[in-house]
C-alpha cells in the first residue's frame, strides 16, 4: 500500500486560498508532483490515524487518488473524537481546512470526499458517528445540483440537521473569504 502513495511532501501556506503552513500540517495537506506534474496532496487515514489513501489535486482541478479508494471515508475522521456538540461537513477538503482555520482547530470538521454528489454515500458510512454529535452542519455551494442532493438525502439524515449554502455571490469559496475578511 504505502509502495502506491506519494511521499509526504511540503507544507506551505497556500496564498490563493488564505490556508497557513500550520493548517495544512494539521490537516495533512501537502504540496508535492506527480508523474512531473505540481499538485497538492490530501491525506486520507484511517480511525487510528494510519495513511490509507491520498487524493491528488493538480492545477486544473483535476484530481487521481492513490491507494485503497474504498477507504476513503470523510476527511479529517481521524482528527475528531466521537461525539461532542457540533461538527461541520464540508463539500472540499480545501473549505473543511478552511473552517477549521477559522475557528482555530478547535471544532470538529470534516469533509465529503467526493464533493456533494458523494455526500449521501459518505454520510450513510459515517452516520452513527456523526449522529454522536448534538448539531451536524452541513455546507456546500449554492448550486441548483447541491440543494436537489440535499434534499434526496433528506430520509438518510437526522430531523435536527442543518443546511448552510454558501452565498453564491462569492465564487463558491466563501470559506476562503472568510479566512481574507478575519
Amino acid at each position: 500500500m504505502a509502495g502506491d502513495l506519494l511521499p509526504t511532501g511540503t507544507f506551505q501556506d497556500l496564498p490563493k486560498r488564505h490556508l497557513t503552513t500550520t493548517s495544512c500540517e494539521v490537516w495533512g495537506y501537502h504540496c508535492n508532483t506527480f508523474k512531473g506534474s505540481p499538485c497538492q496532496v490530501a491525506d486520507y487515514r484511517d480511525a487510528q490515524g494510519i495513511l490509507v489513501a491520498q487524493k491528488v489535486r493538480f492545477v486544473d482541478k483535476s484530481f487521481v487518488i492513490l491507494g485503497d479508494a474504498r477507504s476513503i471515508g470523510l476527511y479529517g475522521k481521524h482528527r475528531c473524537r466521537e461525539g461532542g456538540k457540533r461538527v461541520v461537513i464540508t463539500e472540499g477538503e480545501i473549505d473543511a481546512i478552511s473552517v477549521s482555520q477559522i475557528q482555530d482547530h478547535k471544532w470538529p470538521v470534516l469533509s465529503i470526499p467526493n464533493g456533494a454528489q458523494g455526500a449521501k454515500k459518505a454520510i450513510q458510512a459515517d452516520l452513527e458517528f456523526l449522529e454522536s454529535f448534538e448539531e451536524v452542519i452541513l455546507c456546500f455551494d449554492n448550486e441548483p445540483r447541491n440543494k436537489e442532493i440535499v434534499r434526496r438525502m433528506e430520509k438518510a439524515v437526522n430531523d435536527g440537521w442543518k443546511v448552510l449554502f454558501w452565498p453564491s455571490h462569492v465564487d463558491g469559496k466563501v470559506a476562503n473569504k472568510m479566512i481574507e475578511n478575519g
